[in-house]
C-alpha cells in the first residue's frame, strides 16, 4: 500500500505540533554535542536569553529572545506536554 501525499502532509502537521516550542524546534537541528551545549546555557541564569539567541542566530537558527524567555520560565508548549 502507498501513502498517498494527503497522509504525508498530514504526518509533516502533526510532526511540526509536536516541535512548536522554538527551543525544541532548535535542539531538534543541532547534533548531539552542541544541543546538550544549548541545554547548559539554557540553565545557567548567569547567560541571558539574549546572548542565546544571538549565538544561535549567528549560527544562521530562527529563534527569538522570546522564544527562549518562554522556554526557560516554562511557559512554552514543552511544559504543557508534560516535558
Amino acid at each position: 500500500m502507498t501513502v498517498g501525499l494527503l497522509d504525508e502532509i498530514r504526518e509533516q502537521v502533526a510532526a511540526a505540533r509536536g516541535l512548536r516550542c522554538p527551543v525544541a524546534r532548535v535542539m531538534a537541528e543541532l547534533d548531539k554535542r552542541d544541543a546538550g551545549e544549548l541545554r547548559a546555557a539554557m540553565d545557567d541564569r548567569s547567560i541571558t536569553g539574549s546572548a542565546i539567541g544571538k549565538a544561535l542566530r549567528a549560527r544562521g537558527l530562527r529563534i527569538s529572545d522570546e522564544g527562549i524567555r518562554g522556554h526557560r520560565n516554562r511557559t512554552c508548549s514543552c511544559q504543557q506536554k508534560g516535558g
